[in-house]
């Protein structure tokens, strides 16, 4: 079959020998016998117009996929921009740069859904923020690179804290604490919330075990035959039987889990900005490190190397960003074990 292999613009599945195929009169387009009856009508219109053939437009796209692959980066259908290899849109107009996903997409067509960036909002890795939007000195683009997972919440996220100094309630950071800001790279915050964590939960399991449980099961000795007994009674039992030190350690327990709940709290509220400037931070460290590693070159090797040294800065932003799992899954699992360990013993 001469379409073997191709693609068919309707449902993007390849052609196999045993497909029943028909051809458009007019562009020569392949398509499955169902797929077209479920259009009607053939879908490249532009062809028809142009008086073009849709040979003669696959050729054009493979030759123009075979220089992009020898340069390393890929060109916008859209707006011509050229993007990096590894781009996923546009960085000018946000037009995902895949054909399948614009095929599937606009249903073969070249047109780009009004939407954001020219893509669905819940499709476009910047969230409906343009690549070029400012963000105190690093672009929208530059901060989707370093966010990477999630980008399409951070930087909605971002634009308004920016825009109206106003954040929003990260639910994962309150539930994770400092496991939350490690996954998130930011080490130094993660370690000393992490840190203050473990200590405050170590400090219950121990409180528990030696203070809080012997002497609780004491007071409800003495209160055996009581029916109810509230905790103000609990309190006044062991300030007036026990040493005030002692009465204390029996419900210290509690105050520091209140105290965790409070770091949790503040994880929430504090997190997405906290985010920000550390995104920023990072990456205008990263370009700058990378303006002062340049050297001199002639304006020709200048103007040759500038493509290069744009792709090393932004894979540069890609490692230094992202999410690291592992580490946040340890700590996790430490915080998990901690917090149940007294409940058990």
């Amino acid at each position: 079959m001469e379409y073997k292999g191709k693609p068919c613009p309707v449902c993007m599945r390849t052609f196999r020998d045993e497909d029943d195929v028909v051809v458009c009169p007019k562009c020569g387009a392949p398509y499955h016998r169902e797929c077209y009856q479920e259009k009607g009508k053939c879908i490249f219109i532009d062809l028809h117009n142009s008086g073009k053939s849709w040979k003669e437009q696959q050729e054009a796209q493979q030759a123009q996929k075979d220089e992009e692959s020898a340069d390393g980066n890929k060109k916008c259908p859209r707006c011509g921009a050229v993007n990096p290899e590894y781009a996923i849109v546009c960085g000018k107009c946000g037009t995902f740069l895949s054909d399948e996903i614009r095929q599937d997409m606009d249903g073969g067509t070249n047109r780009v859904p009004p939407v954001g960036n020219g893509v669905p909002i819940f499709l476009d890795p910047m969230g409906g923020i343009s690549p070029e939007e400012e963000f105190d000195g690093v672009t929208a683009a530059e901060l989707s690179r370093f966010v990477g997972t999630n980008s399409v919440y951070y930087l909605p996220t971002f634009s308004r804290i920016k825009n109206q100094n106003r954040g929003r309630f990260h639910l994962s950071a309150f539930l994770l604490m400092g496991g939350w800001y490690l996954y998130r790279k930011q080490y130094l915050k993660g370690a000393i919330i992490s840190a203050v964590c473990l200590l405050l939960e170590i400090a219950v399991l121990l409180l528990t075990i030696f203070y809080s449980k012997p002497l609780l099961n004491e007071a409800s000795a003495a209160f055996e035959n009581v029916k109810y007994v509230s905790e103000m009674e609990y309190f006044r039992w062991a300030f007036t039987n026990k040493a005030w030190w002692e009465a204390i350690l029996m419900f210290l327990p509690i105050v520091l889990e209140l105290s965790m709940i409070s770091i949790r709290v503040i994880c929430g509220f504090r997190a997405n900005r906290s985010y920000y400037a550390f995104s920023v931070a990072r990456i205008k460290k990263i370009k700058s490190t990378a303006t002062e590693i340049r050297s001199e070159p002639a304006a020709e090797e200048e103007k040759a190397g500038a493509g290069t040294k744009e792709k090393e800065t932004d894979k540069r932003i890609i490692a230094a960003g992202g999410v690291n799992v592992g580490i946040a899954w340890m700590y996790l699992a430490c915080l998990l074990i901690l917090s149940f360990a007294s409940r058990f013993i």
